[in-house]
């Protein structure tokens, strides 16, 4: 089937001429192509689901779980590791310090046995720290000229973390006061050598109302 150039209509096999405008059919178009079928739809691709909830997610739980061993390293290192709240170290270590402080005259060693809260009336009547160190070292170590302690040994009874008793077993002490030498055993006592401590704050205090 043939189309007219000019105008479009329909030609027959016989016409010469456009029946509708007059033009040499030999000047007719040829049929027309039909038009190309349109390309199948394409599926859009799938959605990714995005990962970042996840991934957020997975990362608060890790610093969650650090802060946790953090806190858990922190309130228990003593009694894992063997630290100042460990029975056998804590208050012996301070039992230590008070033997040390009386050989050697030490005043800051054996102020640092006693709790703060028990001279806090004192520094508000306008006494200094310094002074409160003098007043012990002559109340302490003016009765003797020199004290030594050898072959000391010590148990403790510790009552949960707050309080023990540090019971010195065995060991001998020599005194000398006014020119004159005194070496006394442990095991010769009349009552046991005990001193009572306690904890605060972190730290063992010697308890010398007890004394």
């Amino acid at each position: 089937m043939a189309y007219c150039r000019n105008c479009g209509s329909e030609l027959s096999d016989a016409n010469k001429f456009c029946t509708n405008c007059g033009t040499p059919a030999d000047q007719a178009a040829p049929p027309a192509a039909p038009a190309p079928a349109a390309p199948a739809a394409t599926p859009p691709p799938p959605v990714r689901k995005s990962n970042k909830g996840l991934w957020i997610g997975l990362a608060v739980l890790v610093l969650i779980v650090a802060v946790a061993c953090v806190l858990v390293f922190v309130v228990f290192h003593d009694q894992l590791f063997g630290g100042e709240d460990a029975a056998d170290t804590g208050p012996e270590k301070a039992v230590q310090t008070f033997f040390t402080a009386m050989e050697n005259k030490d005043a800051d060693a054996l102020f640092s046995l006693i709790d703060p809260a028990s001279y806090q009336q004192d520094l508000a009547m306008g006494l200094t720290v310094g002074q409160l160190k003098n007043q012990l070292a002559m109340l302490v170590f003016s009765s003797y000229d020199s004290m030594k302690f050898s072959g000391l040994k010590m148990e403790t009874s510790q009552r949960g973390l707050r309080s023990a008793t540090v019971s010195v077993t065995a060991g001998q002490v020599t005194i000398v006061a006014d020119g004159e030498s005194e070496t006394l055993d442990v095991v010769d006592a009349d009552v046991p050598v005990e001193l009572e401590l306690f904890r605060k704050g972190g730290k063992w205090y010697l308890d010398f109302n007890a004394m």
